[in-house]
């Protein structure tokens, strides 16, 4: 061995004479290392160590040449030998070979690399080849000699290298480090769903007779042994259960009961051990009592009875029941309860709709059963509702009474008149009515009644019939009246009298009634009443008897109404108006005069002053601002403006209280003086911008505001305009408008100015300059920009993009301007006022390029580019060595590479003469001098000699020629290295002949040669053939075996070698999957009930896949597991049905109420069948226009005099209005229209003007307005409308404006034709328009008039001479035509109306106009809720209308008539599968191909290699519905030359880990280190640590002592250790020891001990020779002898330590002389001890003695026992004396 490693044969190593001699050849320092000789035998084993060390001669550094040295005489030398060695690393062997080094998982460990050489190496650490350096987890210690592993991981593992490194040269060690990982599951729970593992103790549950595999997967490395047991028991494979090899996976391939229980997997290896636990449950389907799927259970109850439906189930685990009814689940409420954990369905309270197939399906994880009930609930017939009696009718009226009877089933119902049936004929029709499924049963019967008959309706089943009486004695009139239902008016005078008449007959005689205003009337002598009530006469009318009278006249027929509006007027009068009234009044102060009226209706009143009439305006007060901000102890000033006819009066109040002329803090003024608001003092503005110079002056009144500029008044122009706010508006600023500005408002009571600066500034503008500049470099370039501009700019420079002055590390900038260069000075002068000069002193190469200079102020930039050439003088590229080595017929290149601007040209010299250029010398491109073929004479020194315009430079440069060396001749061949079989021999030659010189190469090619050499065959070891194939399976499924064999042939063992190891037959299980079971289906239940009783219903009948359930794989059951047909197609009567409602009419009133109606027709449908007309009324009223017609506040927005402001507006430039351009005759069309929809219309017709000047205008106002109540606030905002001229003598305008309502804005839009003389001519311009703004209206309620004022102007539009959107140009006016948008481009989707200047869409009933206002989309009626469908039915939207059709369920479709549905074949129209899909009546399912599992559905790829069909020497790849099996060799195997695996012996070829006192055991793929019995294992390569077994409490029953590799345990005095060697047991002295105690005691042996105790028979006794009782034995006639006890016995009992109280110890027996235990008998203790822990009681004629306390002192008590025996009179007929001796332990055993 060496370094503690077996050393097998190889290179350079030869094991002599049967191993006694270790020969090393061509030894190395790689050899140095400890060798140990090991001899063994049966005898023993002892060992001899040498510990070789390999030293390498020194070496001398440098050539070994005979060196010359010089030296003055007198002067000192030093001679320098300087000698290495190169590295050597203790460890290395000769073959290179890593040391192993194996670590468990998180441990620490230390790589030692001790490195020997001179001068000291360098050490560096490698792993996997890559360097390696201090981590958090692996350390280097200082000098590298030690690299530790804190804790070890798994990414740990690899080798390690060690390189140790000087001048001398280098050596390598290597580590092969392993982790080893101690077994675990924990890693293994989170991917238990990929190797159906889980943790320990997990449940697994297996259905009975299926397979089930547990796995016992482990990540440990080495492999673990895996072993097996089942409830602590070990499992090996047998005919129930199998086992992988290997142990991963054990498989059950048919479950049973009694294979459930605890399954444990223990994991063994060199580093630790783990288990793993499953719970295995073997399950068995559910099995229901009495299911019979052929014959479900039928259960009849009636109706509100209870009924229980019982479904007992057994299966394990207990299977859980659910319900179901007609396929629905049952859930449990008030109605359902679930008895016995839900195997008992109680309905309470049964109904028709409890009807139906009920199931019960109880299922567990194995499986689940069912069970089918048909209940049928009876309901017995009865009659609803009350029973009619003497019913009276209208004579000759057709009555029809309804007979309606509920029963289930229905009951039949007949019809009887005087107690025969009844006929149909013309006079009596007989309707039956179809009941519903759950409906009660009607019959109707329809006859024309004229004389008092008997009806019956008789319900079979119903014991009393039910009778109608119907009495007709007489005919009997409704009340008939003149005018009935009818309204008649009277109006009188207050004072007079009037009558209302209300005639009156029918049969019997109608009674009258009288209301006023809906109330009864109150008679009195002022209403009173005659003509039987028929005439209401009133007497001197007052006006509160105005109202509505109504007379109602009504019999047993009927009643009948007359209406009377009653008005009482009361004629005008003034109160007060007997005598004239004069009033005295001030000057400038209120007076009023009244006038009030009391008359009815309210008269019109008039004022007159000097007899002509007044037109009075309310005051009115101008829209001035409300909100002010003001500073603290400044003045303000608040004006009111007020205007009114006649002027009004102002006054103040704050807070509600009226202020006086002067007061704290303010005063009333007539007139303010003009304050201007602040202003910025200075405006800047760039040229060409506009600007606004805001001044605005408030003052009373308003002042008139003045411009000056530098002192010189403004003068508007084109660009200078004075606004109405007081504001300069310059359009365009320019230069010279720069300057001071004043602004000066004045008024009457005072002036006000404000000054300010006004600044124009202008963007920069550089003077033309010179673009091209060319220069020498280090002489000077100056690049001049002159710059103008308001302000004065900043000048920049930039070259090639990069701003000097920031270019870090290349320019400098200084305060004074100058830019300082790495090899240049650039000056930037700029002198202030725009000119800037860039000095560039002493100029390079790198100053060539493009220069920006860039002018820049507050209102623009501008940039001048100019462009710098420099010329370089010639420069050497590269430094290039003076000496050139070249070999000798070589090629030589001597460079002299040079660059410059312009290009400079080369000369090359040699000793001053050209160098002439010839086939072998030559000068190439670059400059530089190519030499081919150097000969001798091109030694020497050369010259390089660059000239351009800038300037010249040359290079002297000398050239040597080099010899390289060649071989000798090849050395005789060495000694073979092998002794058998194939070796190799070398030869060597030397690089001496000649060697190399001058640096020449060394020579090329291999100094060493090696050949096959062969002395003798060697050894051959057999080894085995590849498996053949496997044989076939012995089953197809359900679990078999098969087998396959191979030989031991690949090759023959020959010349002495070993035969193959192992088996040649391999058994293996296959087909262990269950045989599949083909589902098929049970057979079909009956026929349920119809879903309708007409019309065509549905009835279905099921079937279900359980006659087996598919398992196994096993095919499903083919064909619809559901059945439906028709039934019940009679059809049924169909009822009358409404259809829409029509339209409404027209409102009666446009405002104050209306009404309007709308009718329907019964014919959707119109009844059939005899069904039921429509109920209800065929006309609806409803009430229409309820708002109050319009107050005064709503005349303010019908401007009526809007044609008014347009004639009359003022004309600015140009533009005209109205009457300069019609004369004042027009025709004008106006429409309004508001946001809320009304639309008003307007005919405006303009006659010219009267002969004072006013307008004849003629107004035609049509539609409506908005609706507002009189005490809304409504302002109008300004507003602006533009006039087009579409055509000659026509224009249009429109315009958009606003309102405010109470502070809220409300538009509205107008838009006018008007129609004037063309001979007028047209407007100047296509556009003007007109601005209106201060709009006032006030309205005069007594004289209902409007005062109306506005301001308005018209000026040329903003585009005049353009035609707005929707017009298009016609060039003869010009005019703007309208453009015909419809025509053009046919924007609508439906139909297109063309309007002026724009167009609109709409649409046909059913649809609707979308947002955009173009397209038409249709109203979905079903979505909105206005369709007429019925329960049951789906409302189908069609485009423009919709349609009611059947309701379909999920998985059926409607078909195209919407009458019936049908089924929708999913697999076809959807393809909802991934592989397959089946359609099913109202559904589908999934299937998938082979190798695929079904997941919703998806199909799947199953991963077979999951459940281990490969073999254990074999790597699964899982393909696509498959798998493929590749043969491999796992670690620990490797690959036979047959292409099989076989397993390595590590133990027997010396390459485990096993050290110290460890033992190698070989398992297949690996080997295993064990400690022998006694020891534990710390891991590989570390010794066995002694197991101190005593410290488990369990290991001894007493006491424990540890040994070296055991145990012992010890047992106390008295006690001896039994078999087991850990419990000990009492030694009974007295039997082994044969104590002999003596006469009249005994030995008494007590646990641990023994005593010998008195036992002695009283007189007249003797000691029984086998029992050892005293038994009595009196002399005759002894009387006391007779009465004493017949018997005295000795217990003697030991027990052990801790009995636990009320234990029963002994039981004591009484026994006559014949020895028969006595059968009437009692016991009770004799000088009872109270410390004594034992009672005594009677027990089936025996003394049971017991603990009264825990045993837990050792002791030793005495009792006395006496046994009294009794005769069958009575008497006592024996007495027993017994003496126990109870020992008590001090152990517990």
């Amino acid at each position: 061995m060496k370094d503690g490693r077996p050393l097998a044969k190889g290179r350079g190593v030869e094991i002599l004479h049967e191993g006694r001699i270790l020969q090393l050849k061509n030894i190395h320092v790689s050899d140095t290392g400890r060798y140990v000789c090991v001899a063994v035998n049966v005898a023993g084993m002892t060992d001899r160590k040498y510990d070789l060390s390999v030293h390498k001669p020194p070496h001398i550094v440098g050539e070994n040449t005979l060196e010359d040295v010089k030296v003055k005489e007198k002067q000192s030398i030093t001679l320098t030998c300087e000698v290495t060695v190169s590295p050597t690393i203790a460890g290395v062997g000769s073959d290179g070979s890593p040391e192993d080094v194996v670590v468990i998982l998180n441990s620490p460990t230390s790589l030692v690399c001790e490195a020997y050489s001179y001068p000291p190496a360098t050490i560096t650490w490698f792993k996997d080849g890559a360097p390696l350096e201090s981590s958090r987890n692996i350390r280097i210690l200082p000098g590298g000699r030690t690299l530790q592993i804190l804790n070890a991981q798994e990414d740990n593992a690899g080798r390690y290298s060690c390189v140790a490194t000087n001048e001398a040269g280098e050596m390598i060690k290597h580590y092969e480090v392993k982790v080893y990982i101690p077994p675990s599951f924990q890693k293994l729970w989170e991917i238990g769903n990929m190797l159906d593992t889980g943790r320990s103790g997990e449940a697994k549950d297996v259905i009975i007779n299926n397979p089930i595999s547990l796995y016992c997967e482990t990540n440990a490395a080495p492999p673990p042994i895996l072993t097996w047991y089942k409830d602590g028991r070990p499992l090996t494979s047998g005919d129930r259960v199998l086992i992988l090899p290997g142990g991963r996976v054990l498989q059950i391939p048919r479950a049973k009961v009694e294979d459930a229980g605890r399954y444990t997997c223990v994991a063994v290896n060199e580093a630790g051990e783990d288990s793993l636990q499953y719970d295995v449950r073997v399950l068995l389907p559910p099995v229901i009592k009495g299911a019979n799927r052929d014959l479900p259970e039928e259960i009849t109850v009636l109706v509100n009875q209870s009924v229980l439906l019982e479904c007992s189930s057994s299966g394990s685990p207990a299977p859980r029941n659910s319900w179901q009814k007609d396929g629905q689940s049952v859930l449990e409420d008030e109605h359902h309860k679930f008895l016995s954990n839900g195997r008992i369905l109680q309905i309470l309270n049964t109904q028709i709709t409890d009807i139906g197939r009920y199931v019960c399906i109880a299922g567990n994880t194995a499986g689940s059963a069912k069970k089918y009930f048909n209940l049928n609930v009876h309901v017995p017939p009865s009659v609803i509702g009350p029973n009619p009696e003497n019913l009276t009718v209208v004579v000759n009226n057709f009555i029809a009474l309804t007979c309606e009877v509920s029963g289930f089933p229905p009951p039949d119902l007949s019809w009887l008149r005087n107690e025969q049936p009844i006929k149909p004929n013309t006079n009596a029709l007989i309707v039956p009515v179809p009941p519903s499924i759950e409906g009660p049963e009607k019959e109707v019967v329809m006859e024309t009644i004229s004389n008092p008959v008997t009806l019956t309706c008789d319900a079979t089943g119903i014991p009393p019939p039910t009778i109608v009486w119907l009495k007709n004695h007489k005919p009997i009139v409704p009340p008939n009246m003149d005018n009935a239902m009818g309204t008649e008016e009277i109006t009188i005078v207050k004072g007079s009298s009037t009558s209302m008449t209300c005639f009156t007959d029918g049969t019997p005689t109608p009674s009258v009634s009288w209301l006023r205003d809906g109330q009864p009337l109150r008679l009195d002598a002022h209403l009173t009443v005659s003509t039987q009530g028929m005439v209401l006469q009133l007497i001197k009318a007052e006006t509160a008897d105005s109202g509505t009278y109504t007379c109602i006249a009504s019999n047993d027929a009927g009643e009948v109404s007359k209406h009377f509006n009653l008005k009482v007027l009361v004629p005008p009068n003034i109160a007060g108006t007997d005598e004239p009234q004069d009033f005295t009044v001030l000057r400038n102060r209120q007076v009023t005069l009244e006038c009030k009226s009391d008359a009815v209706p309210p008269p019109i009143i008039t004022w007159l002053k000097n007899g002509e009439q007044l037109q009075a305006i309310p005051p009115s007060i101008a829209d001035e601002p409300t909100e002010f901000l003001i500073t603290r102890q400044a003045p303000a000033v608040i004006t009111c403006t007020a205007s009114g006819v006649p002027l009004p009066s102002i006054h103040w109040t704050k807070n509600g209280i009226r202020l006086l002329p002067r007061g704290e803090g303010y005063r009333l003024l007539s007139s303010v003086p003009p304050v201007i608001n602040t202003q910025p003092k200075d405006h800047v503005i760039a040229t060409d911008k506009p600007i606004t110079l805001q001044c605005e002056a408030d003052g009373v009144p308003p002042p008139d505001v003045t411009w000056l500029k530098d002192g010189h008044a403004v003068v508007e122009s084109i660009r200078q305009h004075i606004l109405s706010s007081g504001a300069l508006q310059i359009a365009f600023a320019q230069p010279e408008d720069t300057g001071q500005y004043m602004c000066m408002a004045a008024n009457v009571a005072g002036s006000s100015s404000m000054s300010t600066k006004l600044t124009v500034h202008v963007p920069p503008r550089i003077q033309s300059t010179e673009v091209h500049y060319t220069v020498n470099e280090n002489s000077q370039a100056i690049l001049p920009c002159v710059a103008d501009g308001i302000p004065t700019p900043a000048i920049t420079w930039k070259k090639d993009n990069v701003l000097l002055a920031n270019l870090l590390g290349k320019y400098t900038a200084e305060p004074y301007g100058e830019l300082i260069l790495e090899n240049a000075m650039v000056t930037h002068a700029d002198s202030g006022d725009g000119h800037s000069e860039l000095v560039i002193e002493k100029v390079s190469k790198e100053d060539s390029g493009t220069y920006v200079c860039t002018a820049e102020n507050s209102v623009g930039f501008v940039k001048a580019i100019g462009f710098v050439y420099v010329k370089e003088p010639p420069v050497f590229k590269g430094d290039y060595p003076s000496n050139w080595i070249e070999p000798l017929g070589g090629n030589a290149i001597l460079n002299c590479e040079v660059k410059g601007d312009p290009a400079p040209t080369i000369q090359w010299s040699r000793r001053g003469v050209d160098v002439a250029v010839s086939h072998r010398i030559q000068q190439l491109g670059n400059g530089s001098l190519a030499i081919y073929g150097t000969v001798n004479e091109d030694a020497g020194d050369y010259t390089c000699v660059a000239t351009n315009e800038a300037g010249a430079v040359e290079r002297s440069m000398s050239l040597t020629l080099q010899i390289h060396g060649a071989w000798s001749a090849w050395q005789p061949w060495g000694a073979c290295s092998e002794s058998c079989g194939k070796g190799t021999q070398m030869r060597m030659r030397l690089c001496n002949d000649p060697p190399p010189s001058f640096g020449g190469s060394y020579c090329s090619g291999a100094e060493t040669q090696i050949q096959v050499c062969n002395e003798r065959h060697c050894p051959i070891d057999g080894k085995w053939t590849t498996w053949a194939s496997w044989s076939a399976c012995t089953v197809s499924c359900g679990g078999g075996a098969r087998q396959r064999t191979r030989d031991c042939s690949d090759p023959v063992p020959q010349y002495g070698g070993s035969k193959c190891e192992g088996s040649e037959i391999q058994s293996d299980f296959c087909n262990s999957d269950p045989c599949p079971t083909h589902g098929n289906w049970s057979p079909w239940s009956g026929w349920g009930t119809c879903s309708r009783t007409c019309n065509g219903g549905q009835t279905r009948r099921y079937r279900t896949c359980d006659n087996p359930h598919p398992s196994h794989g096993g095919r499903a059951c083919v064909g619809p597991d559901t059945q439906i047909q028709r039934c019940n197609t009679d059809l049924c009567p169909v009822d009358g049905n409404w259809g829409n409602w029509q339209s409404w009419s027209h409102c009666s009133a446009s405002c104050g109420g209306g009404e309007k109606t709308r009718k329907r027709l019964c014919d959707s449908p119109v009844p059939s069948k005899g069904g039921r007309s429509c109920p209800g009324d065929a006309t609806q009223v409803s009430r229409c226009n309820i708002q109050a017609c319009p107050g005064p506040a709503m005349r303010k927005i019908v401007s009526i005099l809007n044609p008014i402001y347009w004639t009359t507006a003022k004309e600015i430039g140009e533009a005209v209005n109205g009457f300069t351009l019609t004369n004042a005759v027009f025709k004008r069309e106006t429409q309004v229209e508001f946001a809320t929809g009304e639309i008003l219309r307007m005919t405006h017709i303009a006659r010219g003007l009267d002969s004072d000047g006013a307008l004849l205008l003629d107004i035609v106002v049509s539609g409506y307005i908005l609706q507002l109540q009189s005490p809304a606030e409504v302002n109008i905002k300004d507003y602006t409308e533009d006039y087009v001229q579409t055509g000659p003598g026509q224009l249009y305008a429109y315009s958009t404006r606003l309102f405010t309502l109470d502070g809220i804005s409300v538009p509205y839009t107008w838009n006018h034709t008007v129609f004037y003389n063309q001979a007028r001519g047209r407007m100047p311009f296509l556009v003007e328009t007109l601005r209106a703004s201060s709009v006032e209206s006030d309205y005069n309620h007594l004289e209902e008039t409007l005062g109306f004022k506005i301001q308005a102007s018209i000026s040329k539009g903003d585009r005049s001479n353009q035609c707005p959107s929707g017009f298009a140009l016609d060039s003869v006016g010009p005019f703007c035509a309208d453009e015909d948008e419809c025509t053009a481009g046919n924007p609508c989707s439906h139909t297109c109306h063309n309007a002026m200047g724009t167009y609109y869409c709409s649409c046909p009933k059913g649809l609707t106009i979308a947002a955009d206002g173009r397209t038409c989309q249709d109203i979905d009626e079903c979505a909105l809720g206005g369709h007429t469908c019925h329960a049951g039915q789906d409302c189908d939207n069609t485009i423009g209308s919709y349609r009611c059709v059947v309701h379909c369920g999920t998985g059926f479709r409607r078909t195209s008539d919407g009458l019936s549905c049908q089924d929708i074949n999913e697999c076809q129209e959807s393809s909802p599968c991934h592989q397959h899909c089946y359609n099913a009546i109202g559904s589908f399912h999934c299937g998938c191909e082979p190798g695929y599992q079904l997941k919703g559905r998806k199909c799947l790829d199953v991963n077979e290699c999951r459940q281990n069909v490969c073999r254990l020497d074999q790597h699964c790849k899982n393909t696509r519905g498959g798998y493929k099996c590749i043969d491999l060799c796992p670690n620990g195997m490797t690959k036979a030359e047959n292409g099989t695996c076989v397993d390595i012996d590590e133990c027997k070829d010396g390459t485990h880990q096993c050290r110290y006192n460890q033992i190698c055991e070989n398992t297949r793929g690996s080997y295993r280190c064990v400690c022998p019995r006694g020891y534990r294992s710390q891991g590989v390569g570390r010794p066995c640590m002694d197991i101190d077994e005593c410290q488990n409490r369990d290991t001894c029953q007493h006491a424990c002592k540890n040994t070296i590799g055991s145990y012992q345990c010890i047992c106390p005095p008295g006690y001896q250790l039994m078999l087991n060697g850990k419990t000990c047991q009492d030694v009974d002295e007295c039997l082994e020891q044969n104590v002999q105690c003596g006469p009249n005691r005994m030995c008494f042996n007590m646990r641990g001990s023994y005593q010998c105790i008195d036992t002695p028979c009283p007189p007249n006794y003797q000691r029984h020779p086998v029992s050892g009782f005293c038994l009595k034995n009196c002399p005759p006639n002894d009387l006391e002898c007779a009465l004493s006890p017949y018997a005295l016995e000795y217990k003697l009992v030991s027990l052990p330590f801790g009995i636990a109280a009320n234990q029963d110890l002994i039981r004591l027996v009484a026994y006559t002389q014949d020895g028969v235990m006595h059968p009437r008998t009692t016991f009770r203790m004799v000088d009872e001890e109270q410390t004594v822990p034992f009672a005594l009681r009677d027990e089936n004629l025996k003394g049971v003695v017991y603990t009264t306390r825990p045993l837990r002192e050792p002791e030793t008590y005495r009792m006395k026992v006496r046994a009294l025996s009794y005769s069958a009179n009575g008497t006592i007929e024996y007495q027993t004396t017994f003496i126990v001796y109870i020992a008590v332990s001090a152990y517990p055993y």
